[in-house]
């Protein structure tokens, strides 16, 4: 499924959505520097109440926690090699914050480390065409669907 915005006020309405009407789960931001994976996730987090200007991708902190509810892990993979990932064990933070604690998850650049991420995950790809700004979406059928009702209302 593809969904076209052409602002970043359009890109934060879906994220706006996405934050109010989804179960808690591991949502994958991926695409090119500049795309709106940061945008995306300011507009999920100011839907659960957080001031969208004190949002910033964790590149160097690798994970920002957001006291919501649902609570938030927000993660950057950008920086992070092969190597760094058994010390931070980010896959079962992951689960325990999806599973136990009935949270979401936010990866930009998830598609640098997939393995860290349940199969069950929303993936949104983000890229620049003519007609706009793109979010490929693809996941559980499920959340696809209710994706797919939200989208021909609009």
């Amino acid at each position: 499924m593809i969904l076209t915005t052409n602002s970043e006020k359009e890109t934060q309405a879906i994220a706006h959505w996405m934050a109010q009407n989804l179960a808690p789960q591991a949502i994958a931001l991926v695409g090119t520097l500049g795309m709106g994976k940061t945008c995306f996730a300011k507009g999920f987090l100011e839907a659960l109440g957080i001031d969208p200007d004190s949002v910033s991708s964790p590149t160097f902190a690798i994970v920002h926690e957001y006291d919501t509810e649902p609570t938030v892990l927000h993660l950057d993979l950008y920086r992070l090699e092969p190597d760094d990932l058994p010390n931070l064990a980010l896959d079962e933070r992951i689960d325990e914050q999806v599973e136990d604690d009935g949270g979401f998850v936010l990866v930009e650049w998830a598609n640098k480390h997939p393995e860290l991420l349940p199969t069950n995950t929303l993936w949104l790809s983000f890229s620049l065409t003519e007609q706009g700004r793109q979010i490929t979406v693809d996941g559980p059928h499920s959340v696809l669907a209710q994706i797919q009702t939200w989208s021909h209302q609009q």
